[in-house]
């Protein structure tokens, strides 16, 4: 289940990580 976990977290940051990019 935690490994299930961490993977959602990356998933979630590189999503926002993505959007603050292309907002420019």
């Amino acid at each position: 289940m935690e490994d299930y976990s961490v993977a959602l977290q990356i998933l979630l940051i590189k999503t926002i990580y993505n959007n603050s990019l292309t907002k420019d």
